[in-house]
């Protein structure tokens, strides 16, 4: 056991008793200041790690694809940056046509549309002429997007929804 203390020359530990006396203590101190941090602000080792972990992505080199599925889900900042679900169907079909224009072999969806878009141009008019007398015109704007609740076009870019 005496010698498990003691370190070689040529793999670089201290070899003094003062040194390594020092280097157990600077492990010690720096084990216990992370280990008071993670209690007092939880928040703020996450974050480090999470930027740790972010130069070293940017430093490692580029992998080929992978072949394993990737779950695209609606977080916070989508919700923020494009309001509250549900979305119009428009920006669903945008976010599906996203996802497959980066290289997506199969996109399968876990949500159900039971009801007409509420946010069609077409029953928005109707709302304004029911509810407040107005009448809206909706000239000059193309039909494939007065009714978010059937996409038309012969573009295979636009995902067809049907109710």
């Amino acid at each position: 056991m005496q010698g498990f203390f003691r370190a070689s020359p040529d793999k670089g530990l201290p070899e003094s008793g003062k040194e390594r006396c020092w280097f157990f203590f600077s492990g010690l101190f720096l084990t216990l200041g992370v280990a008071v941090i993670s209690v007092v602000a939880p928040g703020s080792t996450s974050l480090i790690n999470n930027r740790i972990y972010d130069v070293f992505l940017r430093f490692s080199p580029a992998s080929a694809p992978s072949h394993i599925p990737l779950i695209v889900s609606i977080d916070e900042k989508s919700l923020q940056d494009f309001g509250q679900w549900p979305w119009p169907r428009y920006r669903v079909a945008r976010l599906l046509n996203t996802i497959q224009d980066s290289g997506s072999q199969c996109i399968a969806l876990d949500l159900v549309f039971a009801e007409a878009d509420r946010t069609s141009l077409v029953r928005i008019q109707k709302a304004m002429a029911q509810d407040m007398d107005i009448n809206m015109s909706l000239s000059g704007i193309p039909e494939q997007y007065l009714d978010n609740s059937r996409t038309r076009g012969t573009d295979s870019r636009y995902v067809k929804i049907e109710d």
